[in-house]
């Protein structure tokens, strides 16, 4: 009995030991891991501060397919009406001049506004409005539709009906019949580029050139007619600098 009590005594003592090794390790764990806590929620706050609104009202230039852009962007912002491209197109309504695409197809490329044009097809009314209005360079600016949907100077911001309808904004050039909206753009025999004023229900507003009539505002099913394959919205550089 006497030869126990001593191995009891140490063998309570050493018992003791281990739970304090065991509370202790326990507690350095918890604080292990609340530090780990404390470190992943810092990272996140200063990351949400750093981070957020990153794309919010500017447009990312990384998908690139024609005139560079992205493409159906939500954020994608509507800009203020560009009105010196809407007034430069007016300039050219109710001057005699008739569609063709003889070439020049955008007159001669030595003048500015309506004075010696005598016929513009449907991108050669687009480029001259948009070169008197600024939006594009003094050198090699007539562009054909194919040389829209590829221009530096403007962005594709949308290539399906929806999108478009929602970021439309006067001064947008609309593409049609254009190819397949998810491939490269290439022009066909019935390719058309219209600048985009306004739309009311299913009917948008729209100068375009057209055989027989020339340049001139039409309001019609543009972007809903089943006879056109949507190409894709491009919005000029420029106007967004507005």
């Amino acid at each position: 009995m006497s030869e126990e009590t001593p191995n009891n005594q140490s063998g309570g003592k050493g018992g003791g030991d281990v739970t304090q090794k065991v509370i202790m390790g326990g507690c350095m764990a918890v604080m292990g891991l609340l530090i780990i806590i404390l470190v992943f929620g810092a990272g996140a706050i200063l990351g949400d501060r750093t981070g957020a609104g990153t794309g919010s009202g500017m447009i990312n230039n990384s998908t690139n397919n024609g005139g560079g852009g992205d493409e159906d962007d939500p954020n994608t912002p509507i800009p203020p009406v560009c009105t010196n491209v809407i007034q430069a197109a007016q300039q050219y309504m109710n001057r005699g001049i008739v569609y063709s695409q003889s070439a020049p197809h955008c007159g001669k490329s030595s003048t500015t506004g309506p004075n010696g044009v005598g016929w513009l097809d449907c991108s050669g009314f687009t480029s001259r409005s948009y070169h008197d209005a600024g939006h594009l360079p003094s050198k090699n600016w007539c562009l054909n539709t194919l040389m829209i949907a590829n221009s530096p100077n403007y962005i594709r911001v949308a290539k399906n009906k929806e999108t478009a309808k929602n970021i439309l904004a006067p001064g947008d050039i609309i593409l049609i019949n254009m190819g397949d909206p998810d491939g490269p753009a290439r022009k066909t025999g019935n390719s058309h580029a219209v600048i985009f004023l306004s739309r009311s229900g299913n009917r948008d507003t729209i100068y375009e050139s057209t055989p027989g009539k020339g340049p001139h505002k039409a309001t019609y099913r543009f972007l809903d007619n089943p006879r056109y394959t949507f190409y894709g919205v491009y919005r000029s550089k420029g106007c967004l600098n507005n």
